[in-house]
């Protein structure tokens, strides 16, 4: 009789749901925002062309449902399996999300080499951004990077990716005249 209840005992903890489904759904929902090129992976979303919603539906009746709602605890390891069982990180499915892949030039893939020979061209477009990339510059290399690129330099690395073929072209012909010179 002892050895039943402690077998009855084990079962209805193993088979308790610690969690409830909506906390489940928003943990989702959280782990995988569109902001970081997530989107939900075919068969928990609607999907009208690149816009889409949750199916939080779906979500809760899955069978990874079952499995997070019964663990005693979520931690980063249970965020980055939520995100494998539930998110679309990357091929096809992002594109029928809407979220296309963008390649960054080798301007800002180097940066920040050549940056101050950008500044240089006097496009005012970059040149408005000078202040805060010097200054965010001298701030990694004493502190290290951050692990957000703040929203200032994307600006500028999109008016650098915008502009990118009058700045190759001047480059280049720097290049040239300093090559000439050195002759």
């Amino acid at each position: 009789m002892m050895r039943f209840s402690l077998l009855l005992g084990f079962l209805l903890v193993v088979s308790t749901r610690c969690w409830e489904t909506e906390q489940l759904v928003n943990s989702v929902i959280a782990a995988c925002p569109p902001s970081n090129f997530i989107c939900p992976r075919e068969e928990f979303g609607h999907f009208d062309g690149p816009k889409w919603v949750w199916d939080k539906d779906s979500i809760a009746n899955s069978p990874e449902a079952i499995y997070f709602l019964r663990l005693r605890s979520w931690n980063l390891i249970t965020l980055e399996e939520m995100k494998l069982a539930y998110c679309c990180r990357g091929g096809k499915c992002l594109l029928r999300c809407g979220i296309m892949p963008r390649v960054e030039i080798n301007m800002i893939k180097s940066f920040p080499e050549d940056i101050m020979e950008v500044f240089e061209l006097g496009i005012e477009e970059i040149d408005k951004h000078r202040e805060f990339v010097e200054e965010y510059i001298r701030e990694t290399e004493k502190n290290g990077a951050p692990k957000h690129v703040p929203a200032e330099l994307e600006d500028f690395f999109d008016a650098i990716h915008k502009w990118q073929h009058t700045i190759r072209r001047a480059m280049i012909e720097r290049q040239r005249t300093r090559a000439l010179e050195a002759i």
